[in-house]
């Protein structure tokens, strides 16, 4: 009787410890910044010398729902947005969360990068501090098929198109284990659905990379069947990395196309004929810290895919 009580009172001792441990961890390691310390790039990155013309830049926040959309999808957009702008892509299409709507969207912070404070506050349209709104839609799955609408009546036959998920991802068992994106209202998109609107309106002959920064990105790309396609996924077969500011991977594939350390500000050299999406996934894997498995495959002609 001794014993069984002396290990209760030690199972119960484990759970405020396991508290405490947690709310050290956050206030130690998940404090939100602001600014976000990729600003910093604001005033290193050089305008490019030429635009890039023949590349098209889908980006995407599905966020999900307000609880949902933690602050570092903002700010893994604003940071994507900002790399690729510096190496000279100028035609952007960006969904976020409830696009230009002026109400709460998103959490202030998470708790441990994953449950919201419940407090809210509104995202801002200007991804890059120069005054011009970026943000034009929201993150639906109808936004997403008009956007591929309208790039479908401009796109030429040499165009690439980037296409950039920062969101949440999960599994569905109904038929087969499935990954799904979550989009906002509270959708989900299937992979099924995403290379059908691809088919729809991207001709074959049209590189695309797709670039799956949500847990189960691996998965969720591996349904997708299309030719002329590089699928690059964060985390495979499971679960990406984050912390309160920005997801792991994305944070270094930035990096490696920008040509800079974001913390540092100091210039990194990969590739002295430039860098393309492969150079920049090696560069960001041996980078990575997490326990994440990016993986990167690609359908198609390796030496057509996107080089920059």
């Amino acid at each position: 009787m001794k014993d069984k009580l002396i290990s209760k009172i030690k199972y119960l001792l484990i759970i405020p410890i396991l508290i405490l441990a947690s709310y050290y961890i956050d206030n130690k390691y998940y404090q939100r910044e602001y600014p976000p310390r990729h600003f910093k790039l604001l005033d290193k990155v050089k305008s490019p010398k030429e635009k890039k013309e023949n590349i098209h830049a889908i980006l995407v926040n599905g966020a999900y729902n307000s609880k949902m959309n933690h602050p570092r999808y903002w700010n893994n957009l604003s940071l994507f947005y900002i790399t690729l702008k510096s190496i000279g892509v100028d035609n952007f299409y960006i969904l976020n969360s409830d696009g230009k709507n002026t109400s709460v969207d998103k959490s202030e912070r998470s708790f441990l990068g994953m449950v919201s404070n419940e407090i809210y506050e509104n995202s801002e349209l200007d991804l890059d501090l120069d005054g011009i709104d970026d943000i034009k839609y929201d993150s639906s799955i109808n936004s997403l098929e008009n956007v591929l609408s309208e790039l479908s009546k401009e796109i030429k036959p040499e165009d690439k198109i980037i296409l950039f998920f920062t969101d949440h991802g999960q599994l569905r068992f109904s038929s087969g284990v499935k990954a799904v994106t979550l989009m906002w209202n509270e959708q989900e998109l299937t992979s099924k659905e995403l290379e059908n609107l691809l088919k729809k309106y991207i001709p074959k002959e049209n590189w695309i990379t797709i670039l799956a920064n949500q847990c189960h990105g691996g998965l969720f790309l591996h349904h997708i069947d299309r030719e002329n396609t590089i699928f690059v996924a964060s985390g495979w077969p499971l679960w990406i990395w984050s912390g309160q500011n920005y997801s792991v991977f994305s944070y270094f594939f930035s990096e490696a196309l920008l040509g800079i350390e974001i913390d540092s500000l100091k210039d990194i050299k990969i590739n002295k004929n430039g860098i393309g999406i492969f150079e920049a996934f090696d560069y960001a894997k041996e980078k990575d810290y997490a326990p994440e498995i990016p993986k990167i495959w690609f359908q198609g002609e390796r030496k057509k895919a996107i080089n920059f």
